[in-house]
């Protein structure tokens, strides 16, 4: 009942007409940026992220942080980090190539901290003969960029 008689919170307007639709194709300059300090970048999740939070401002407030760190996700900036084994040109950004920018060092550091911790890499080359062995392939590759 309540939605027949109360006012609409959000009413959108008409559909675009003639002259006023929009181009939804995104045009992007070809430039590639380069980043020279690249790899004092470092993904973490979950306790990771939820520890660097509670280091980096326990001067401030003394404050912990509230909540699970499941699912919290954070880019840290580390000085003192050791040069990473990745060409640097290779992982420049690029948004008319791949508009997701963190996209090849993300999944560059994962791959490397999952062979350290002494998994082995997914077969690229490995042609699945059909949708069970897909799946298997597929979520070994997801459950490697999720570690």
């Amino acid at each position: 009942w309540y939605n027949l008689f109360a006012p609409m919170t959000s009413k959108p307007p008409p559909p675009r007409e003639g002259e006023q639709v929009l181009n939804e194709t995104p045009q992007f300059p070809k430039t590639r940026h380069t980043f020279d300090e690249l790899h004092k970048w470092r993904f973490l999740s979950g306790k990771e992220s939820h520890e660097h939070t509670e280091a980096e401002h326990r001067d401030l407030s003394g404050l912990k942080l509230s909540g699970v760190p499941e699912g919290r996700q954070i880019w840290a900036f580390d000085d003192k980090a050791d040069k990473l084994d990745i060409d640097e040109d290779e992982m420049a950004f690029s948004a008319s190539e791949n508009p997701n920018s963190a996209d090849l060092l993300f999944r560059h550091l994962q791959t490397e901290k999952w062979t350290n911790e002494g998994n082995a890499l997914p077969d690229e080359e490995a042609r699945p003969s059909n949708i069970l062995d897909a799946t298997r392939k597929a979520v070994a590759f997801y459950e490697m960029l999720q570690y």
